[in-house]
């Protein structure tokens, strides 16, 4: 169904959006 798609997409782009924060802030190891 679209709702789920989209609610997937969603989860995708906030994952990507804090791993980006981390690594700006640079909390990232390596």
């Amino acid at each position: 169904m679209a709702d789920g798609r989209a609610m997937e997409g969603k989860r995708q782009l906030t994952m990507l959006r804090v791993l980006v924060m981390d690594v700006a802030e640079g909390g990232r190891p390596g």
